[in-house]
């Protein structure tokens, strides 16, 4: 799975997450458990062949690669709407 983390960071992250802290929005659509689990071949061609907005990476990912991206994706959870982890902020301290 690690393998996996590292090649969605490497090569999906720029556009399926989150560029800048405290806003939520991506170029390509936030993946997640709920984008692949039971897609899976729907995705790895996907990854493969690309779309007219995203690249596809046929000579870039060896099969064994986009596997290990697809993996990754099936641990990754749904976030909360309009929160993702860099947008979390600590709770101000109360004074009582």
């Amino acid at each position: 799975m690690l393998e996996g983390k590292g090649m969605y960071q490497q090569r999906c992250a720029v556009c399926h997450l989150p560029l800048v802290v405290d806003d939520d929005r991506t170029y390509g659509p936030k993946l997640n458990t709920e984008t692949v689990i039971g897609r899976e071949d729907i995705i790895r061609e996907f990854i493969r062949l690309g779309s007219l907005r995203m690249p596809g990476f046929q000579y870039g990912l060896r099969a064994e690669e986009i596997d290990n991206i697809i993996e990754y994706l099936k641990t990754v959870p749904k976030a909360e709407p309009g929160r993702t982890e860099s947008s979390r902020r600590p709770e101000p301290a109360r004074e009582d």
